[in-house]
């Protein structure tokens, strides 16, 4: 699995999501950040020296500098130092990864994992200022396939950003922070009061929605205003990830040093969202109308 967490300027990674990173993917850990106008990096087997290395690079860097970390589960190559990300592209560029890649883009040998393998075939290979353009990156994006993460941190001066994300929208952002998968969730467990009382197992209980009218459809912003703030209603939305991501570059010049924080669609509200997807895109989320009917909780026959 892997995951990467790319900080803006000003968050860090906690304690408590570094203990879940690395419990979720223990074969070596890495971080790299901007110190005196380079890309300095740590790498660690150990997950107890790489945290306490991580928390104190972090506390020190992270109102100057954006921050990568890699935590790795080898699926190729030896479970070592040198398969541990983040990887050099240039003396001005790091990467890590997240994935694996298909066979026909990077294989991996006994030694050396995909991740490496690609690196040296095709990342060294590139003009040092490859991340400048959107193009660029959807055409990478496109080779390695949205099942594949990469994230960038420079010190080009040729680029205009210090950090770069490709295929971002299949991540998730959390406090400021990109993630590259939910593995610095802590795992919890759920008991219902149900299953306390009546020994009912949690699986044998099912969520039931009854049929319900047509759905209404929203093609004018001003019919939604009838909608929006009537409870015996529910909109229906499913939002886009990627919008984030087209907003960020969009307004990337406004900050000097990138944006101070990611865009998280999935936590604006309907409102806002509709706001944001109108002003990126240039037209209206597909919306839908229900009335809200009362979901049954029934015993699996």
């Amino acid at each position: 699995m892997c995951i990467i967490a790319l900080t803006t300027k000003g968050k860090l990674v906690k304690k408590e999501k570094l203990l879940n990173m690395t419990r979720s993917n223990s074969h070596g850990f890495g971080i790299s950040w901007i110190e005196n106008g380079k890309v300095k990096t740590f790498k660690s087997m150990d997950n107890k020296k790489f945290i306490e290395r991580a928390i104190d690079i972090q506390s020190k860097f992270y109102n100057e500098s954006e921050i990568l970390i890699h935590c790795r589960i080898a699926t190729s190559g030896k479970t070592d130092i040198n398969n541990c990300h983040p990887f050099p592209v240039d003396n001005d560029t790091v990467f890590a990864h997240n994935g694996m890649f298909d066979d026909e883009v990077a294989v991996g040998t006994a030694t050396k994992s995909d991740t490496r393998i690609f690196n040296q075939r095709f990342l060294k290979q590139l003009k040092p200022d490859f991340l400048k353009t959107r193009h660029m990156r959807n055409i990478i994006g496109e080779l390695i396939g949205d099942h594949n993460k990469l994230a960038f941190l420079t010190v080009n001066k040729d680029l205009p950003k210090n950090a770069y994300i490709i295929n971002k929208s299949q991540g998730e952002i959390n406090d400021g922070i990109w993630y590259s998968n939910g593995s610095h969730r802590e795992k919890t467990q759920f008991v219902t009061s149900w299953e306390r009382s009546w020994n009912i197992k949690e699986s044998d209980i099912v969520c039931e929605i009854p049929e319900t009218e047509d759905l209404i459809l929203i093609d004018q912003i001003n019919d939604l205003s009838e909608f929006i703030h009537d409870e015996n209603f529910e909109i229906i939305m499913e939002r886009d990830p990627a919008l984030g991501d087209e907003y960020d570059d969009m307004t990337s010049h406004m900050y000097p040093n990138g944006r101070s924080e990611y865009t998280d669609v999935m936590s604006l509200s309907d409102r806002d969202y509709i706001s944001l997807y109108m002003h990126v895109w240039g037209e209206l989320p597909i919306i839908h109308i229900k009335d809200k009917k009362q979901m049954e909780l029934k015993l699996k026959k």
